[in-house]
């Protein structure tokens, strides 16, 4: 790799935020002077600093074409390095080459775990590389990392070779900061302070409490107070030191913060740099994003600000507000690259990590990018010692019992309600949980209290209700992106009056993201779709494509006043809920911790729905292993009884087919027979209905189209499109087959 090469790979894969934190440089063996009036330079064999090669444009930070026509047909150069500094930091390992020349795995390992920029080192046996530190300062100093050593460099010359240890394109990511906690974990250390024998090692501390010396932007300790002080940052500078050292200071102050556990810290949610706005007075909490203003009070809080002003009697430094425009640079960023801490969720309850370890403690959790506000009734929360099948069968029970009184139709019923119980607390496990629908057939049957109950237990009060748009209608994509946009974890569709289905919806139930534009702008947002969605109705319908996305419970009443039943033993419902919340959660985590501790038993008799197979798995046999039967027993049934508009046109295309057989008609030719065969016209699906009206061939044919192809009922009653060779008229013919019923 020539030098040129070498440059432009090194330069490109330093986020442009961070250019402000690192220098060219090259190191000559005879006196060198640069053109332009650029740097002159008459000493032999010293560094000579790129760095005043700046370009016209104020926008960069430093002009790299400059710097290579500089040192193009220089034969004195021994050596071309960068300075780093700020969250740049830079690591050279020793022994890291083969017998053959070939890097070690164990290095592989770790370039892949740590990201950034790796090359070979000057030495001829070592590679260097270039990392982004997003936790606290580093100290540089030597550490061994299985036998090998390493050497931490800070503030100093990193002597570049020039060729690539692999053809992996590694440049810096957003989970940097996940990777250097790995990577602070597995170096070890040579202690001279350890209280060990001297052959011992003890973990290394590579990110130390103080920071880089420099004069005015210092971070330590005041004198006297054993506080941190704020850095100095001056408002004479230029724009990228300034915004330099302010994101700095955010990144210094906003890490304190998260460590202390402080609900004041700055995380990354959706791209966005937002905060976690914990409402005391209610115990509830809410991510909020940082708009201009809010983050004008935490440069405040951050840094000190000052400009310098020359007086006859010297210069005299005034203290100044902040610069907003590094503070509007920094929220234009993807805070992702910024390095601040990914936000997931804000949660209310204990939640699973993906590794199926319980989350308890409050506060920030970095493994998982969840939140946990700790509500008073939970503070006393906790699992029972004894673990086992006959714990998990007696937390079953005490679940099944305040619920006993509602008239579920079938077991089935029952145990899809507890198996939307448990969805939530397994949602950063299982991914993606089909919508729990609940149907009853008629008013008061307490289809909602039951769907607040789960919210209530999940996350320790009703959630707010939202009425479903018409199907299909754009109204759709609007409410479910405000939804998601808003953090909510749990949606509840209540007492759906029209057939419930989206286009959207369905692919939000399935999907990790969702891409929509905010209102009056052409801004195009993505928000996560990891919220699980409830809906209730009397005689709740659903779309086609929704029923394989669905999981139901049945309620009958069996009075036609329903609404004079006798009160429950438990009533009010929901108070009662909210009073022994903490018990009830408990019964749901012992439960699941008996089902984890008995080494998580796949279930036999549960049924797998496409996308959603880790769902049915964990939910599935948590369930079977306490006892309940009946989870997703009543899928099929629900599937074919769902959505009428199935039934209907299996019956009207078997009409046809009794009247037609397989022979082709045209689109006339079949609305004349609606409208003179009684048989026939009995049996139109309402999706035909128009275009009968109107008597419009076209519209029929439209109608037509959207079905073509699909196969109802078990003998696969299908429509088909056909041209005719000679007159290129459209013809409709229905055929059958003998496979038996789908899932679609």
């Amino acid at each position: 790799m020539n030098l040129d090469n070498l440059l432009r790979e090194l330069d490109s894969c330093v986020p442009f935020p961070l250019r402000a934190f690192k220098e060219f440089f090259a190191i000559g063996g005879k006196e060198l002077t640069l053109g332009s009036g650029v740097s002159r330079v008459e000493e032999r064999y010293s560094v000579v600093s790129l760095s005043p090669l700046k370009a016209n444009e104020p926008s960069e930070f430093g002009d790299l074409s400059l710097a290579i026509e500089a040192i193009r047909d220089e034969f004195w150069l021994k050596g071309i390095g960068i300075r780093l500094g700020g969250p740049l930091f830079a690591i050279r390992i020793h022994d890291a080459f083969g017998p053959s020349a070939a890097l070690l795995p164990e290095i592989e390992e770790l370039s892949v775990r740590l990201g950034g920029f790796w090359t070979r080192g000057a030495a001829s046996n070592s590679v260097v590389a270039v990392l982004f530190n997003t936790d606290r300062w580093l100290q540089g100093r030597s550490g061994v990392y299985r036998g090998h050593t390493i050497e931490i460099l800070i503030e100093s010359l990193l002597p570049i070779a020039g060729a690539p240890v692999s053809d992996t394109d590694r440049k810096f990511g957003p989970t940097a900061g996940d990777q250097m906690e790995w990577f602070k974990d597995q170096l070890i250390w040579p202690s001279a302070d350890a209280e060990q024998p001297t052959h011992s090692r003890v973990p290394a501390r590579i990110f130390a409490e103080e920071n880089p010396a420099d004069e005015e932007s210092s971070c330590g300790p005041e004198a006297g107070t054993g506080q941190v002080a704020p850095p100095a940052i001056d408002l004479n500078a230029q724009l990228r030191v300034i915004l330099a050292q302010t994101h700095r200071a955010v990144l210094d102050g906003n890490e304190l913060l998260v460590r202390s556990n402080d609900a004041a810290a700055l995380y990354e949610h959706d791209g966005k740099l937002c905060r976690v706005a914990v409402q005391r007075n209610h115990g509830g909490a809410r991510i909020q994003l940082v708009t201009a203003s809010l983050l004008q009070v935490y440069l405040t809080k951050f840094a000190d600000y000052f400009r310098v002003r020359v007086t006859e009697d010297g210069e005299v430094r005034t203290p100044a507000h902040p610069d907003m425009a590094a503070g509007q640079a920094l929220l234009a960023w993807p805070a992702e690259e910024l390095g601040f801490p990914h936000l997931e969720e804000v949660i209310f309850a204990p939640r699973y990590r993906p590794d199926f370890t319980l989350l308890t403690r409050p506060g920030y959790d970095a493994a998982s990018g969840l939140y946990y506000v700790v509500p008073r009734e939970l503070e006393a929360f906790r699992i029972a010692p004894l673990l086992g099948k006959d714990a998990a069968v007696s937390a079953g029970e005490f679940l099944k019992v305040p619920v006993s009184e509602f008239p579920w139709v079938d077991q089935a019923s029952l145990a899809n309600y507890l198996g939307a119980l448990l969805s939530v607390s397994f949602s950063h496990v299982v991914g993606k949980a089909p919508a729990y629908c609940v149907r009853a057939n008629q008013q008061a049957c307490g289809k909602t209290l039951l769907c607040q109950s789960i919210a209530i237990i999940q996350e320790g009060s009703e959630v707010p209700v939202n009425t479903a748009p018409r199907p299909n209608s754009e109204e759709w994509g609007k409410l479910l992106f405000s939804l998601h946009l808003r953090g909510r974890s749990i949606f509840l569709f209540d007492n759906c009056i029209h057939k419930f289905e989206s286009e959207v919806l369905a692919q939000n139930l399935t999907a990790d993201h969702m891409e929509s534009r905010r209102l009056r702008t052409n801004d195009v947002e993505t928000t996560s779709t990891r919220a699980f969605v409830m809906a209730n109705g009397n005689q709740l319908v659903v779309g086609a494509d929704m029923r394989r996305r669905c999981f139901w419970t049945l309620l009958e009443a069996q009075t036609a006043k329903s609404h004079h039943h006798r009160a429950f033993t438990y009533d009010p419902f929901l108070a009662w809920v909210k009073q022994n919340r903490r018990q009830l959660l408990e019964g749901i985590f012992t439960m699941t911790e008996s089902w984890i501790a008995a080494g998580r038993p796949v279930p036999d008799a549960v049924i797998r729905i496409p996308s959603f197979e880790s769902w049915c798995t964990v939910v599935g046999g948590i369930l079977e292993y306490a006892g309940i039967p009946g989870f997703l027993a009543n899928f099929d049934q629900m599937f074919e009884e769902s959505d009428p508009a199935e039934l209907e046109w299996e019956h009207f295309l078997a009409s046809l087919y009794a009247h037609f057989g397989d022979v082709p008609i045209t689109s006339r030719h079949l609305l004349d027979t609606i409208k003179v065969y009684p048989v026939v016209r009995d049996a139109l699906p309402d999706d035909l209905v128009e275009a009968v009206r109107k008597e419009s061939p076209q519209i029929l044919g439209m109608e037509l189209r959207k079905v073509a192809g699909r196969r109802y009922g078990d003998s696969g009653l299908r429509i088909v499109q056909l041209k005719e060779s000679r007159t290129k008229v459209w013809l409709w013919r229905v055929t059958r087959d003998t496979l038996g019923p789908t899932v679609g």
